[in-house]
């Protein structure tokens, strides 16, 4: 019990899941996983993103669900699964009723996640800004 309060817990769930094999493997922790917030979005803008970790037979399935500043209480867009791209990356689309919303991750520290936002609309409105940045914190 005194190593486990040395290494930690994370260090515990990473040896049992090497033990286990490379399917235990397959589904250990991903480092951006939590709530990430932004405290100054303002209407419209990327409030929070919710990443989760979920083993499905044996392999590891990302997940993203963001937050839009929206009165009374932030808008939720569906929890979709994202992609790791070669570059360490997360990358998810939401895909919505008048457009779609491309989501990329990238972690800069240890308690800040920097994310791009990018919507492309269905209909003429022709709003299409390109890439949006936001710095978001990990949630306390």
């Amino acid at each position: 019990m005194r190593w486990l309060l040395i290494f930690g817990w994370s260090a515990l769930i990473t040896l049992f899941a090497a033990l286990s094999g490379p399917s235990a493997m397959a589904c250990s922790f991903t480092p951006e996983a939590g709530t990430w917030v932004n405290a100054s979005a303002k209407k419209k803008e990327l409030a929070a993103v919710e990443i989760k970790t979920h083993c499905i037979q044996g392999q590891k399935v990302i997940y993203i669900r963001s937050f839009v500043k929206c009165a009374p209480r932030n808008c939720k867009w569906a929890r979709t699964p994202a992609l790791r791209l070669d570059s360490g990356e997360l990358y998810a689309i939401h895909k919505m009723f008048s457009a779609d919303r491309h989501v990329k991750v990238e972690k800069a520290t240890q308690d800040q996640l920097i994310v791009h936002l990018w919507s492309i609309y269905r209909d003429n409105r022709g709003d299409d800004e390109g890439w949006k940045i936001y710095r978001l914190k990990r949630e306390q």
